[in-house]
C-alpha cells in the first residue's frame, strides 16, 4: 500500500501521471501504516541483515544467487518487494566494482565522443 496514492492503480510510470503529489492524493493514515511496518529478515532472506528496518544486501552474494535466470528472476522479486510493498529502502553494499570515485575518471568532452 503506497501511502501518497489514494489510487493504487496510479503509477509515476505511466504516461502523464504526476511527479509531486497533491494533498488530494495524500492519505495520512495510509502513510502513518506503510512507515510504521517492520521488515522482517525472513521477508528479504538474500540480505546480510536488515537493519534499522532497512534490508542490507552483499552486491557480490546478489550476484552469485542471481547467476541463472530463474534465481534471477528470485532475486528481482526480492528486491522489488522490499522497494514496492516493504520498507522502500534497500542498502547494496559493493553494488559498484569500481574503486576509483567519480571524481577520478576523467571526463569525456562532446567533441571527443563525436570523432568516435
Amino acid at each position: 500500500m503506497h501511502g501518497l496514492r489514494k489510487d493504487p492503480r496510479r503509477s509515476p510510470t505511466v504516461a502523464g501521471a504526476r511527479t509531486w503529489p497533491t494533498e488530494a492524493d495524500c492519505d495520512f493514515e495510509a502513510f502513518r501504516l506503510l512507515v510504521e511496518q517492520c521488515a522482517a529478515p525472513a521477508d528479504h532472506p538474500s540480505a546480510e541483515r536488515v537493519e534499522e528496518n532497512v534490508p542490507l544486501y552483499d552486491s557480490g552474494r546478489l550476484r552469485s544467487l542471481a547467476a541463472t535466470p530463474e534465481s534471477r528472476r528470485s532475486v528481482q522479486d526480492e528486491l522489488a518487494r522490499a522497494l514496492l510493498d516493504g520498507p522502500g529502502i534497500v542498502v547494496l553494499k559493493g553494488a559498484e566494482a569500481s574503486t576509483l570515485s567519480l571524481h577520478e575518471h576523467r571526463p569525456v568532452r562532446l567533441d571527443e565522443v563525436r570523432k568516435g
